[in-house]
């Protein structure tokens, strides 16, 4: 594999503690009343979600002679992380899954199973723990492939010195856990130990 160093984030700022600030939707409205625009700005760009753009251009050789690799003029590798602890997170994933599954074109019976479900989701409590969703995808086929292995061998062992929450003054939490998440290559998830609230958190450090 290439230099696997560029698959890692740096500093990546979360918001968090705008999340304490009024006049947002998420304040104003009961979940169940998000729309689908209002439940992916929450999930891509709020006080616990974030994404970032790794830009470079890279000049390889052919990797099989006589034949000629697109060549993508802005290539990018792009990471979305998500605190999928908070719950307003968990809201926005629950009020999308109702949405794409037209809840309300749902018989009774349908909706009460569906809302058991999302009152469990809901429900999970996280008093010691913040988790953090990464999502992960490049514009070039040959990184996608790369990210893909990259991120599926890696362990906690392997990463618990370089990636760390770091809190609002200062504070260093090492990697508690890594795991894959369910559903093929694209996403894992990071959990960390800390007894802080997850509004305290400000940023989180990947290196190499």
């Amino acid at each position: 594999m290439r230099n696997t160093s560029r698959f890692f984030l740096p500093i990546l700022l979360l918001g968090c503690m705008a999340a304490s600030q009024g006049g947002e939707f998420w304040q104003k409205k009961d979940y169940r009343q998000w729309s689908e625009r209002e439940c992916r700005k929450l999930l891509e760009n709020s006080p616990w979600a974030r994404s970032y753009i790794v830009s470079q251009v890279l000049i390889e050789p052919l990797e099989t002679p006589g034949t000629e690799r697109a060549r993508e003029p802005n290539p990018r590798i792009e990471y979305q992380v998500q605190f999928r602890s908070a719950r307003p997170i968990r809201q926005a994933l629950a009020r999308l899954a109702q949405i794409n599954q037209k809840y309300d074109q749902m018989p009774p019976e349908q909706q009460q199973a569906f809302d058991r479900k999302a009152e469990e989701f809901l429900a999970a409590s996280f008093p010691d723990t913040v988790i953090l969703h990464v999502g992960y995808s490049s514009n070039v086929q040959v990184d996608d492939r790369d990210l893909a292995r990259h991120w599926q061998i890696q362990t906690t062992e392997m990463l618990k010195n370089f990636v760390y929450l770091i809190g609002s003054e200062g504070e260093k939490v090492p990697l508690l856990r890594y795991t894959v998440a369910e559903g093929g290559p694209g996403s894992f998830n990071w959990s960390f130990h800390a007894s802080m609230r997850v509004a305290h958190w400000s940023a989180l450090r990947t290196s190499r």
